[in-house]
């Protein structure tokens, strides 16, 4: 089963996403892609990432068995609200504009 997560945001697309991959690699992610759409593994996980317009849509297709989803998707937000937010951002912020998350929709990613 994979889980998607999309955020809309008001900064330019490319800047939201370098800030994202950044911290990613951080952590052990590594990226294959551009400003539209790529794919992203590391640490046990695989996703795939898209880019429309304003909309960014990150679906986890494979995860380590011993994480929860909710933990995956509370990361993601997390990740993503500091990158728009910038590094006073925590976690915890509640995004300017929706975070959405769906079960089992990959959105075209493959």
């Amino acid at each position: 089963m994979s889980r998607t997560v999309t955020h809309t945001f008001r900064q330019p697309p490319g800047q939201v996403l370098e800030a994202f991959k950044e911290r990613s690699r951080q952590n052990g992610i590594h990226f294959t892609g551009d400003e539209r759409s790529g794919r992203a593994s590391g640490r046990g996980f695989v996703m795939a990432y898209r880019v429309d317009g304003r909309t960014i849509a990150i679906t986890v297709r494979k995860k380590p068995w011993l994480v929860p989803w909710s933990m995956v998707e509370d990361k993601l937000k997390g990740e993503l609200s500091v990158c728009v937010h910038g590094a006073n951002a925590s976690a915890n912020d509640t995004p300017t504009l929706p975070l959405r998350t769906t079960q089992g929709t990959d959105h075209g990613l493959h």
